[in-house]
């Protein structure tokens, strides 16, 4: 049996954008990408911190 993988369409579309022509447009895809940067740190910081508490809870 073979291995798939999916790959949602709006992540290429994502990586493959231009940035805007237009200045507010830009100024706002610029705020995005930083809120998604520090929404994506945070997440991993929960994640790790989850991992603690389980592996702690644990012993």
């Amino acid at each position: 049996m073979s291995s798939s993988v999916y790959i949602e369409t709006s992540i290429i579309s994502y990586l493959t954008a231009r940035p805007s022509r237009d200045l507010a447009i830009a100024g706002l895809e610029e705020i995005r990408q930083i809120r998604d940067h520090y929404v994506s740190q945070f997440n991993y910081d929960l994640q790790a911190i989850n991992d603690v508490w389980i592996t702690l809870s644990i012993v």
